[in-house]
């Protein structure tokens, strides 16, 4: 009778259900299959009869093979991650090919032998756990424990470009700014809001690209958007709709339509334009808010925190959170990036949600002079303008900085720092 009988279908039902359930399974499964791949391919590079191997080139020229097979298979071998060698292993023919170069160069049979059964040992996991190369790669860059970031980023790059055609816009830069500094009544926090978008362009027509109002969230969840606030730029009046800072904006800016949603949320939406380069535009609005956050912690709002939502795809998104030095003291801002897949409302960040997030805030120093940035062309001037529409100096700030190439979207990063008890 063809196919598997009752009994073994069974045993590989609980054998797949076991594996399911034992969240490290995958893990410890790869590292011994992918060590003992490691093991086997260091044996036969080492016993290359007098050769002493050192580098990609001499392996090459050792068992005249290409020099791709012999970087593969040199940065598969080295350093102590197997997680990290999985992305350079050669697949089935660079295998033969190397197996038949130390062949003929009189390597142990012992030796090819357990290359031999390491790859098929690793097809076979790769068939179970992943069902392809691509896929196993995948899951192994997610266990690796060295250049995480450089993974990450690539396949970040890859979503974007991929996203880019998908949604039909992109941006060299996103910018999301907050400017914090003490309100008149010394217990609130009065803000400039900055966000933009550096050398946008369309892939296609008719696509829902937006910029998002500021808003505020307390501990409960409870979203703000009844703020006291308005344009940043005098010539921009409060009812114009988007608070654009014309004198950093490109010329001709195209149209923009307004819209409010349920929640108090307000959203401009870029109308139809130009595709391409012809139609590539930079946008940048502001606005100053005030009495936007409590200073010290009360049972609402324990923490500070500033958001940046990233719904357009971007090349970089440039974050900074530029704090006057007497508003909380010194902070060490601490960023997380989470998922807004399953997102209902603009309040809700869910621990589950979060996302991989390798990057770091930079601390800038006090003043406008370390500002300057090739993403946004005339920043460390614009900073340097906002400030002196509310009569303060860059001098008595200092500055956060937290910069993710290719943010994927939807998603939404947040830097926080905890907040201080009431004061007098």
């Amino acid at each position: 009778m063809a196919g598997h009988s009752l009994l073994e279908q069974s045993r590989h039902m609980v054998v797949r259900e076991k594996t399911k359930r034992d969240p490290r399974a995958f893990e410890a499964g790869a590292e011994q299959v992918l060590q003992r791949v490691r093991r086997a391919l260091t044996a036969v590079v080492q016993s290359v009869p007098g050769e002493n191997i050192a580098r990609p080139a001499e392996l090459a020229k050792a068992l005249n093979v290409d020099n791709g097979l012999a970087w593969k298979v040199s940065k598969a071998i080295e350093g102590d991650d197997p997680f990290r060698a999985a992305q350079h292993l050669p697949g089935t023919r660079g295998v033969q090919i190397l197996l038949r170069a130390a062949k003929r160069k009189r390597v142990a049979a012992a030796h090819i032998a357990e290359v031999e059964e390491a790859f098929v040992a690793l097809r076979e996991f790769v068939r179970i756990h992943a069902g392809d190369r691509k896929s196993f790669n995948m899951l192994t860059t997610g266990q690796s424990k060295t250049r995480r970031a450089e993974a990450d980023l690539l396949h970040r790059r890859g979503a974007f470009e991929h996203l880019s055609y998908v949604f039909g816009v992109h941006a060299r830069t996103h910018l999301r700014t907050y400017i914090l500094w003490p309100s008149a009544d010394g217990r609130q926090v009065d803000a400039i809001s900055l966000v933009g978008y550096v050398d946008v362009r369309r892939i296609r027509t008719s696509v829902p690209w937006r910029i998002t109002s500021m808003h505020s969230i307390d501990a409960d969840g409870r979203m703000r958007t009844d703020f006291d606030r308005r344009p940043l730029d005098p010539e921009c009046r409060p009812g114009d709709g988007l608070p654009l800072i014309r004198r950093f904006c490109s010329d001709p800016l195209p149209a923009f339509r307004t819209v409010r949603r349920v929640s108090g949320l307000v959203e401009h939406l870029l109308a139809e334009e130009r595709l391409g380069n012809t139609g590539m535009f930079t946008c940048l609005t502001g606005e100053i808010v005030r009495a936007a956050e409590p200073r010290f912690r009360d049972e609402a709002h324990r923490q500070a925190a500033v958001m940046a939502r990233v719904r357009t795809p971007t090349a970089s998104l440039l974050f900074d959170w530029i704090v006057h030095r007497d508003l909380y003291g010194p902070i060490r801002p601490e960023a997380g990036m989470y998922s807004d897949v399953f997102m209902r409302d603009p309040a809700e960040l869910e621990d589950h949600d979060r996302m991989p997030l390798r990057e770091t805030p930079e601390y800038l120093g006090t003043g406008t002079t370390a500002l300057a940035t090739s993403g946004v062309p005339r920043y460390a001037e614009l900073i340097e303008y906002a400030l002196d529409q509310v009569g303060l100096q860059g001098d008595d700030f200092e500055t956060h900085r937290l910069t993710i190439g290719y943010p994927p979207i939807p998603s939404s990063v947040v830097m926080t720092h905890p907040l201080a008890a009431g004061g007098s």
